[in-house]
């Protein structure tokens, strides 16, 4: 949505907190498009990173045919596990959300691939189903391993029919891949008092952060624009606002917030 927004008014600042796709990192395309979520491609590179570290060394990758985030994705996952000697035994394709029919022929594939770790770049509404028929299918044994994304959500546990993955998920599995992510990466995940304090979802700490960035990159080009001897019209406003948008630095709900071009900047 957000590629179709910045093509539709390409003028316009856009400050994205969930849009997370690779496209979107091409200044050029999008001069006035910032996000403070990370790309893609280091979830892909995390995953892959996980895999090799567990020695897993044959995966089956799913995805949404009709989703761009699920095809980017899975490409970028494939092309890391490809750097890293991770062969890919099936890449198995779904088609719209609710489609049973190429779920069930997604699932032939992944049983027919004999592989026990399959990385599935879904949404949170195909999983329900999906994992109806892998336990048909026997793939939800103790040996097969998911490996989920950022889109399949909280709710999907919390809902599940499955309490092992649930609790897997709240101990120690989440403490793990917060300090797996530190040591392949070195980003600041130390959270502000706010965030710390008010335990809020992630989504809610992206939008303070996003509404934060916005706000003193604002700040900054009314005040310029209040201050200059020579016209300034709506085009130069613009341009000050993404110049003050990449200069910005500061310590959001989730941790530092420093931008590099489009993106949030992986500080060491």
């Amino acid at each position: 949505q957000a590629i179709k927004l910045s093509q539709a008014l390409p003028q316009l600042p856009m400050f994205a907190i969930t849009s997370s796709s690779p496209t979107l990192s091409q200044v050029q395309r999008f001069p006035f498009f910032a996000r403070v979520v990370a790309s893609d491609l280091y979830q892909a590179s995390t995953v892959a990173e996980l895999a090799r570290h567990f020695r897993w060394n044959s995966i089956c990758p799913l995805y949404r045919m009709d989703e761009d985030y699920s095809k980017q994705l899975s490409q970028a996952f494939i092309a890391a596990a490809a750097r890293l000697g991770i062969s890919i035994n099936e890449l198995c394709p779904i088609g719209m959300m609710h489609d049973e029919t190429s779920i069930k022929s997604a699932v032939v594939l992944m049983k027919a691939s004999k592989s026990i770790v399959f990385m599935a770049a879904v949404y949170m509404e195909d999983v329900p189903m999906l994992w109806t028929e892998a336990e048909k299918a026997g793939l939800l044994q103790d040996h097969v391993i998911w490996l989920g994304t950022d889109t399949w959500g909280e709710s999907v546990f919390q809902s599940s029919n499955y309490p092992k993955t649930t609790a897997f998920l709240s101990t120690s599995f989440t403490s793990f891949t917060t300090t797996f992510w530190e040591d392949r990466f070195r980003p600041t995940m130390k959270v502000s008092p706010f965030a710390r304090r008010s335990g809020v979802a992630s989504t809610i700490a992206l939008t303070h952060d996003a509404c934060q960035l916005a706000v003193i990159s604002l700040d900054r080009a009314f005040r310029d624009f209040a201050t200059r001897t020579a016209s300034c019209d709506v085009h130069c406003l613009r341009q000050h606002i993404a110049k003050y948008r990449s200069t910005a630095v500061f310590v959001g709900a989730t941790g530092l917030v420093q931008l590099e071009g489009n993106d949030r900047v992986n500080p060491t």
